[in-house]
């Protein structure tokens, strides 16, 4: 039987989360999308960004538990009788009552930056159009969500029953007030049995008044509005830079680009050619990684986006087993988001690493070349007010160029940006395809490469020139 969840048998928590805050990264970097990044050329930006990350195994454990508070978070939200009418309409009231902050401002200038430049989505989501087969390829571990979803309504309409039963025989021998709860619990028992078996949910099924409380407070506008019947199924291709914009440096900003950075990542990279998943709910699990990353990086927005994700669910209510514990406790949004808990985990995980990711830049370019023992070919350049995308670019012209005017083979070929101090920032592999060159990372993966220590082959090789 699996764990559950704060003592509530209606909550199970699937072993993902389990292996997520136990493994850390040694657990991360063995899942197969992660491990397909870490393989593709076409993904060098996010394997460096994930292979520099600092403590990357606390942000996987971290991740982990904030998604069992946040799903969590998410199903009382559903559960609300008070925003009922109008969930939505809650999360937006949220973000509009925060006020502007200077970490907040920080949040959004980090999520525009991960987008335009870190991951560079918008270059990265025309890539990968040559090997959508492949990724759709990659083995889904949460393939059998729907699976798992049935399994936990047979399990709680077992405990229902073997609940009404109880309550039936203790009725027998019960007097006054201790018959009459006990009738009332058998009626809320047979209402959650009726519903989970016409898989309708009733007008009225919350016990309890539920207030997701918010630590900070900021206030900013918002005439954003979400809708599922709005949503259409897509590529999702991020073929447009967000811009910054005047005043949009708040939480409601960085929220929509955090979104569309998980949008894109869930639909194009983790969910893709997963059979079955509806999505219309594509928002629900987008919600729910926003949800999380604002909560990791301190801020109060991850409240009002458990509402968001909330009113998705409603809106899908047909698309979700119904499941109800014996107390009328309603499961709707656990049930459907946490058997989805490694897309929404892995895309997590990249997001805050690309946030953290400090950009390092390079204005000296090195193209070497060596065809045997004894010779060699070096290209040099330097930039000024450059960018990562222009260092590579530069580089894989530099390393075209040396082919087409040397007469040499090559059995090694390799391009080195480095800064002022003559640290490597960035090592590419040029020698099988220039065009998807390998993004070499590490100390002991550049000796290797270069066959020992960079300023030193370097200095050897400047003074042959």
């Amino acid at each position: 039987m699996a764990e559950i969840w704060i003592g509530k048998q209606i909550l199970p928590i699937v072993d993902t989360v389990h292996e997520a805050i136990a493994g850390g990264r040694d657990w991360y970097t063995s899942l197969p999308h992660i491990k397909f990044i870490m393989e593709s050329p076409y993904f060098a930006n996010v394997k460096e960004i994930l292979t520099l990350a600092a403590n990357l195994g606390l942000t996987v454990s971290e991740v982990g538990k904030v998604f069992c508070e946040t799903v969590y978070g998410i199903n009382l939200a559903r559960n609300s009788k008070v925003y009922q009418a109008n969930l939505a309409g809650r999360g937006l009231s949220i973000l509009s009552s925060i006020k502007p902050s200077s970490s907040d401002k920080t949040i959004y200038e980090a999520a525009v930056k991960a987008h335009n430049e870190t991951l560079d989505l918008p270059k990265l989501s025309v890539e990968l159009a040559k090997i959508e087969a492949e990724i759709s390829s990659i083995e889904k571990e949460f393939e059998q969500a729907k699976d798992t979803m049935q399994a936990w309504k047979k399990e709680a309409l077992g405990n229902l029953e073997s609940a009404k039963n109880k309550l039936i025989e203790a009725i027998k021998d019960l007097k006054g007030n201790r018959r009459r709860g006990a009738k009332v619990q058998l009626g809320r028992a047979t209402m959650a049995e009726t519903a989970m078996k016409t898989n309708q949910v009733p007008s009225v099924f919350a016990s309890a008044n539920f207030s997701i409380r918010s630590a900070l407070s900021w206030d900013i506008s918002s005439s954003t509005k979400y809708d599922i019947s709005s949503l259409t199924q897509n590529n999702c291709v991020a073929n447009a830079i967000v811009p910054v914009l005047p005043g949009a440096g708040g939480i409601v900003g960085a929220g929509a680009v955090i979104g569309s950075i998980a949008s894109w990542l869930l639909s194009s990279f983790f969910l893709k050619g997963l059979a079955g998943f509806p999505m219309q709910m594509l928002d629900a699990l987008k919600h729910t990684v926003t949800s999380i990353v604002l909560k990791v990086l301190g801020s109060s927005g991850a409240n009002a986006y458990r509402f968001l994700a909330a009113s998705v669910i409603k809106a899908g209510k047909s698309l979700i087993p119904v499941i109800f514990a014996s107390t009328g406790m309603f499961s709707a949004a656990w049930t459907f988001l946490m058997p989805y808990a490694l897309p929404i985990i892995g895309a997590a995980v990249i997001i805050i690493a690309a946030m953290k990711h400090k950009t390092e830049l390079g204005n000296n370019l090195y193209v070497y070349g060596q065809s045997t023992d004894t010779v060699y070919s070096l290209a040099t350049a330097h930039l000024y007010d450059t960018n990562r995308q222009e260092m590579r670019e530069q580089l894989q012209l530099m390393a075209t160029t040396l082919i087409t005017e040397s007469s040499y083979s090559f059995k090694k070929l390799y391009g080195v940006a480095a800064n002022d101090k003559g640290k490597p920032v960035m090592v590419l592999n040029l020698l099988k395809d220039i065009q998807n060159p390998l993004s070499i990372v590490g100390e002991e993966a550049l000796t290797e490469l270069v066959g020992g220590d960079f300023a030193t082959i370097m200095q050897t090789a400047l003074t042959l020139f």
